[in-house]
């Protein structure tokens, strides 16, 4: 019996389509999608497909490792604004399959991925992505900077550093960023509401926020609906109420109501920003919060 064609998908407010399949090799789990027609070439257009492709990633059961995108039927692969593909599924290592496979020249082309990202065939591309996730990780260097990628027991950990020194390290799982460390003195530490491949539950996840970390200490909670990917629950409040070091409060795309927020400021005594969608609290609500809270930025 013969395999089902798979289906082109639109991808909205763009004149781009994608194909997509799970493929097994060698033990490895891949994704492999074509992408078709073309982008806007601005960074809202592109941002769309790149959502769009994102999305995959995340949301396929089960587990995903790897990928590979194949842009020789989408028409401005290589435009200026496309750049942003190249950024396409960090969490499942991506190999392009694309006619510009050689084009590379030391890292100058930031249209294009690296060049040990890109191959001409689709063989060539599921061997190089099988190959790095049997071998645990890989590694990609270009002048002063270098990035590690490793498969852990958390999920994949990439590396960046320049010079021998960290930028960033970011953990991985199912295509959505779990936790970033950025270096300073005293480093921060990112924790996003998404699970690690340990499957436990993180504060982050119990929270249901973006939660931004200095000294061991909350300083930020984040419960936008771009930042988390989730509704707010009606005692978001109640779940923030013990951080009293928290300097930061997000709640932009959100429906809190004013009753709620007015509760979460009262209970945290050092907060000095809030971030709040404009109808949220109405002008008697601001003007008591500046008479009250005169520290209190409100955005």
């Amino acid at each position: 019996m013969s395999r089902p064609r798979a289906r082109w998908i639109s991808i909205p407010d763009t004149p781009a389509r994608y194909v997509h399949e799970r493929s097994e090799q060698h033990g490895v789990a891949v994704l492999c999608v074509r992408l078709a027609g073309h982008a806007e070439n601005s960074p809202d257009g592109v941002a769309r497909v790149k959502d769009a492709l994102d999305g995959l990633g995340s949301a396929a059961a089960p587990e995903l490792e790897v990928s590979t995108l194949d842009v020789t039927g989408f028409a401005n692969a290589s435009d200026d604004a496309c750049g942003i593909l190249t950024s396409v599924f960090t969490g499942l290592p991506c190999c392009w399959i694309t006619h510009d496979w050689d084009q590379q020249r030391d890292g100058r082309r930031w249209d294009l991925p690296a060049s040990e990202h890109m191959a001409p065939t689709r063989a060539e591309a599921l061997a190089r992505v099988v190959g790095w996730r049997r071998a645990g990780g890989f590694s990609l260097a270009s002048g002063r900077w270098r990035r590690d990628a490793r498969w852990t027991e958390r999920g994949l950990l990439v590396r960046d550093t320049r010079d021998g020194a960290l930028d960033c390290e970011d953990l991985w799982h199912r295509n959505r960023l779990v936790e970033r460390i950025l270096p300073g003195d005293p480093a921060t530490r990112v924790l996003w509401p998404s699970p690690d491949r340990t499957g436990v539950v993180h504060e982050a996840e119990r929270r249901r926020a973006r939660l931004v970390f200095v000294d061991g200490r909350v300083i930020e909670a984040d419960f936008s609906g771009w930042s988390t990917g989730n509704p707010l629950l009606p005692d978001w409040h109640d779940s923030i109420a013990d951080l009293v070091g928290l300097t930061t409060l997000v709640l932009r795309d959100t429906d809190a109501r004013e009753h709620d927020i007015l509760r979460a400021v009262a209970a945290l005594p050092g907060l000095t920003e809030l971030a709040v969608e404009p109808a949220a609290l109405s002008s008697a609500a601001r003007e008591q919060l500046r008479r009250q809270r005169p520290a209190l930025v409100v955005r």
